[in-house]
């Protein structure tokens, strides 16, 4: 496209140089007929009358001057229409572009820059456009992160400071009762806590130039899926053979962002798991080394399959169990930091993550 730009304006600019180069010709050629044309009836003139003087023949050099100097500012002023002409559009499109810019600069992030036309102008007022609207949707989604973060935190606080309050005014009937207020009041500071790490983790996340063997990863995989089975949870783990056999392949991704991907599924799976059983597949996919996580999940989640991957999105806000909703968030971001692919599909009650790991 830029190409095309280019030389559409390149086309422009030879054929008004062009049509000045005709106008110019088309001028020298009257400028020489109206010379000649002059000093021919002038020499008339003085022959007819006798012999020419010095001092008469002397004039048509001075008739030649003027008469170019009078051409010479007609050239000039042809010049200047013509590039008034070529730039007037242009000049009045910069002006647009300029008072568009300084309404955004004032803070109005919707106000878009007019675009015209099918140049380097309209080029940049529609690369302005993109900037400002990807902005804008950032800016947006960082106080919607501060709202949901304010929300979160909200309800675990006042929930401890309640309990530690009431043990504070010594509203308990024994000590069971106050190891059960102490007990509720930590657990409510620790959800703040995890909360915070992941926050943190999620706006951290960087891209990695590590590299991490299979074998490596399969063992990290493998260790995982041990403290999954620890949560009496049964997984069924498949290994293509290509994978087990390769001893050498190496992916596009450091041990931690791996470790990380697989620790937020498997959380995932132990929280939500509905049937308590998980299906692990791990297999080559061309160019990525893919895994595969599949379990029984409820009809909720299955409904809202695409904003699984939002900040801070649950399926159900009253429930009263760890999660944050930012698990499958981080597993995406690394996904996407590292170039690789991360999928969420739906089949029946089964809900299906297909992470796609680029290899090297």
């Amino acid at each position: 496209m830029k190409d095309k730009i280019s030389k559409k304006l390149i086309y422009k600019l030879i054929f008004t140089l062009f049509v000045y180069s005709v106008i110019v010709i088309t001028l020298n050629i009257i400028q020489n007929i109206i010379i000649g044309f002059m000093i021919e009836n002038r020499l008339s003139e003085l022959l007819a009358a006798g012999t020419p003087t010095v001092e008469q023949i002397n004039q048509f050099d001075e008739i030649g001057s003027l008469t170019n100097f009078l051409f010479d500012c007609a050239k000039i002023v042809i010049s200047v229409i013509l590039l008034y002409l070529l730039f007037r559009k242009t000049v009045r499109y910069v002006e647009e572009i300029n008072e568009d810019i300084t309404v955004i600069k004032g803070g109005n992030l919707d106000k878009k820059v007019r675009v015209k036309g099918n140049d380097e102008l309209s080029h940049l007022a529609t690369t302005i456009n993109d900037m400002t609207s990807t902005l804008n949707n950032n800016l947006k989604n960082t106080n919607e992160l501060y709202q949901n973060i304010s929300h979160d935190i909200k309800t675990p606080i006042t929930i401890a400071s309640s309990y530690l309050h009431a043990i504070n005014d010594g509203l308990y009937k024994d000590e069971k009762e106050l190891k059960d207020y102490v007990d509720k009041a930590l657990k409510n500071l620790q959800d703040i806590n995890n909360l915070s790490n992941k926050v943190l983790e999620l706006d951290t996340i960087k891209t990695s130039n590590k590299k991490t063997k299979i074998k490596t990863a399969i063992c990290l995989l493998k260790q995982n899926i041990d403290f999954l089975e620890s949560s009496k949870i049964e997984v069924n783990l498949t290994i293509d053979k290509a994978v087990l056999n390769d001893k050498t392949s190496i992916i596009k991704m450091s041990e931690e962002d791996f470790k990380s991907i697989i620790y937020n599924i498997i959380t995932n799976i132990k929280k939500y798991s509905l049937d308590q059983k998980a299906n692990i597949d791990v297999l080559e996919d061309n160019s990525y080394f893919k895994l595969t996580f599949n379990n029984k999940t409820d009809e909720r989640t299955i409904k809202n399959i695409e904003k699984l991957t939002d900040r801070f999105y649950r399926t159900d806000e009253a429930r009263s169990d760890n999660s944050n909703g930012l698990g499958l968030s981080i597993v995406s971001k690394i996904c996407k930091d590292n170039d690789s692919k991360f999928k969420i599909e739906a089949k029946d009650n089964d809900i299906i993550f297909n992470i796609l790991i680029r290899k090297l």
